[in-house]
């Protein structure tokens, strides 16, 4: 919402520096760029320093400079604050994601990752309305304040509660969790193997859907819009709201099932919808049916992007998990980068339909990859039956000095 808030004031508030659509795509990427390199070392970060006051602080930071930069006068201070702002939200998303996905039990993780998606769709849907409304009332300034008023939410929220919201460190066990099976001792080589895969296929899936989105649903198709079936402007935005507001609606029952049955029978068919109805562009003639391909490959795509992240918090162990997480969205930002640019590459070299089928082949190796599940890592039997492996510190000492059975 943060970043969402201040589109609709770009044009505006570049063109006091004189610098046209040029100098709105570098404030962009400088932002992108921010967020690019802090991926990994905010996961690093978390393991080593308390993660709660840490998001505390970097939601801080992204409120002050999220309204300083609307107070700039001259472009280059608003680049740097634009990319220190990206370094400080990159770390706030990946810190506050692994924080959520740790203290899900694993028997949840499936809703909870879809009720953070769902927050974060909800954001992305108000946050261009809301600067829309202020820049239009008011001037370039409110834009910027209503871009900082999640922050604002956050940390008075953060100020009444930190006591009771105040998680434990990443790693930290309570007595009734069980031992991940990524933790166990004797773990075989082929298991470690098999589950270094895994995760590459987890972060690859991740790469599919970012650049599938803001490559394909925000890149490709609003040019095949307008080549194909002549959209106009404000077509395409409603086309683009209705994903949101349906994809909201679908997203907490996709996490239910993706709890009930094996994450991969909910990621990979979605996806292999998503790809199967893309081809569908080059079919419809008219607006109407355009729109309602849109929506239909935009809903199938959007509503199981929570999945591969608590697919990642079934892989990886709690302690490597703020990593992994720094990872995944390194991989997710960069499809963002490499996404737009692929695509409208193809598309002026070799025209609609190799653009199309493009965007098609790449969610169908989302769905290949997001088949790749890793195997039961195989345990010595002295690794299974240490102790910490079978009890927590709530059993007695006078329990486990009663004669063995069995």
């Amino acid at each position: 919402m943060s970043w969402g808030s201040v589109v609709p004031a770009l044009p505006s508030y570049t063109a006091q520096f004189g610098i046209g659509a040029i100098g709105l795509g570098v404030i962009i990427a400088a932002f992108g760029l921010g967020r690019l390199i802090v991926n990994i070392p905010a996961g690093l970060l978390a393991r080593r320093v308390s993660p709660w006051p840490l998001l505390v602080a970097l939601v801080f930071g992204v409120f002050v400079l999220t309204i300083a930069t609307g107070f700039m006068t001259d472009f280059v201070p608003v680049l740097v604050l634009r990319f220190v702002a990206g370094i400080f939200s990159g770390a706030a998303i990946t810190i506050g994601q692994t924080l959520v996905l740790q203290g899900a039990p694993p028997e949840a993780r499936g809703r909870v990752s879809s009720i953070l998606q769902s927050v974060q769709l909800a954001g992305a849907a108000l946050g261009p309305a809301l600067g829309g409304i202020a820049v239009s009332l008011w001037n370039v300034q409110a834009a910027f304040l209503a871009a900082s008023s999640g922050c604002a939410i956050f940390l008075a929220w953060a100020v009444v509660r930190w006591r009771q919201a105040r998680p434990a460190h990443p790693g930290a066990r309570t007595p009734s969790s069980p031992p991940s099976p990524s933790r166990l001792s004797g773990v075989s080589r082929a298991g470690r193997r098999a589950t270094l895969i895994a995760i590459a296929a987890i972060n690859g899936v991740g790469f599919a859907i970012f650049s599938v989105r803001f490559g394909g649903q925000q890149g490709l198709v609003p040019l095949l819009a307008v080549q194909l079936v002549d959209l106009q402007p404000w077509q395409l935005g409603l086309g683009l709201g209705a994903i949101t507001v349906v994809a909201l609606c679908f997203t907490h029952l996709v996490g239910v099932a993706a709890d009930r049955w094996d994450h991969r029978w909910v990621l990979a068919p979605l996806l292999l919808v998503s790809a199967g109805l893309t081809p569908l562009y080059l079919v419809v003639s008219e607006p109407i049916g355009f729109l309602v391909v849109l929506v239909a490959v935009g809903v199938s795509g959007s509503i199981v992007s929570g999945i591969p992240l608590a697919s990642l918090a079934d892989t990886v162990a709690p302690a490597r998990l703020g990593l992994a997480m720094g990872i995944y969205r390194t991989f997710g930002d960069l499809g963002t980068i490499i996404g737009p640019i692929a695509f409208t590459a193809v598309l002026t070299a070799w025209g609609p339909q190799a653009a199309v089928f493009a965007l098609a082949s790449l969610s169908l190796v989302g769905a290949v990859l997001a088949c790749v599940r890793p195997r039961v890592p195989k345990t010595s039997p002295v690794g299974l039956l240490e102790e910490r492996n079978l009890v927590g510190p709530e059993v007695t000492r006078a329990d486990l000095e009663r004669t063995p059975v069995g």
